[in-house]
């Protein structure tokens, strides 16, 4: 027969103390990653906020710019008050010219 070799209880020690040497390093590296991650959490939420704002602004600004008149308004109205003036003019003209005639 052969005989098996006997694990002592030292073995059991240093093969448990390099366990948990395992376990405190694994336990450290996710605490490393979870402050990583809660970092970078806490600056997309600010990135959010920041974006959000300038949606915000651009969208009250759009508004603004919709509702203020364009340059096709003015353009529109200036055409409008041309013919309401050569319209005048043309009345005016008509009835000056029975007084030019006497």
């Amino acid at each position: 027969m052969t005989s098996q070799p006997q694990i002592t209880p030292d073995d059991l020690a240093a093969k448990w103390s390099n366990l948990l040497n395992q376990a405190f390093i694994q336990i450290i590296t996710l605490e490393k990653q979870l402050a990583t991650q809660a970092a970078f959490i806490q600056e997309m939420k600010a990135n959010e906020t920041a974006i959000v704002e300038n949606i915000q602004a651009l969208e009250s600004e759009l508004a603004e710019l919709k509702s203020s008149p364009s340059p096709h308004t003015f353009s529109q109205a200036a055409t409008e008050l041309a013919a309401e003036g050569s319209a005048i003019i043309a009345d005016e003209k008509e009835k000056a010219a029975p007084t030019e005639a006497a």
